[in-house]
């Protein structure tokens, strides 16, 4: 008997970089292709729902509304980027009270890049290990004293709570989410496909 799909939703704002998207979404997907069923049913939501417009100008369709209330929750819930400025831009604001409210249903979250700005004004990063792009690390420390920003990886787990650095480095979490799931194989066998030069540890420096 096959395990059922998990759900993983990814909540985009306007202005974030497509690849925090885009890198991630490519993983689970050619995951799906490698194990021939959908493990992973993916959606994406947004408080600009229909669209948002990227941080370079491309613009993604399809966003859902945030949905106030369901009955079954995400397995997954990639939050994919952000802004670190302070104050939050209204146009993202939405994000930090769903989170807040839904998180203790949801297994797994996890942010890309600067995401982990909502993640932390959503206190879910308190006491917890976490890191962000690297040009970021020491907003984040000052702002969210609570949380125990690293450095020394390009994604960092603690009890549930997934971050990474920047960019590509979401590429390297979403695969890292697929060996956990489904075991070392698949992961390199994604990866591989990817043409990946290497599959960088949680551990390895950013730079």
């Amino acid at each position: 008997m096959q395990p059922s799909a998990k759900q993983v939703w990814f909540l985009v704002v306007p202005r974030t970089s497509m690849i925090n998207i885009a890198g991630p979404w490519e993983v689970f997907g050619h995951a799906n292709d490698f194990l021939g069923r959908e493990a992973y049913v993916l959606h994406a939501f947004g408080p600009s729902a229909p669209v948002a417009q990227t941080r370079f100008g491309l613009c993604l369709g399809n966003l859902r509304p945030l949905p106030p209330r369901f009955d079954n929750p995400p397995d997954t819930v990639v939050v994919a980027g952000g802004s670190p400025a302070d104050p939050m831009p209204e146009d993202h604001a939405p994000l930090i009270p769903w989170l807040r409210q839904h998180r203790p249903r949801i297994k797994r979250v996890v942010s890309v890049c600067t995401g982990a700005f909502a993640l932390a004004a959503a206190g879910i990063l308190d006491g917890r290990r976490a890191t962000t792009h690297w040009m970021y690390l020491s907003a984040l420390r000052t702002r969210y004293p609570k949380v125990r920003v690293v450095d020394e990886g390009v994604y960092v787990r603690d009890r549930g709570v997934w971050t990474s650095a920047g960019l590509t480095a979401g590429v390297d979490l979403a695969l890292a989410l697929i060996e956990e799931d489904h075991g070392h194989a698949l992961a390199m066998g994604v990866a591989k496909r990817m043409v990946l030069f290497l599959r960088r540890s949680g551990q390895q420096a950013q730079f």
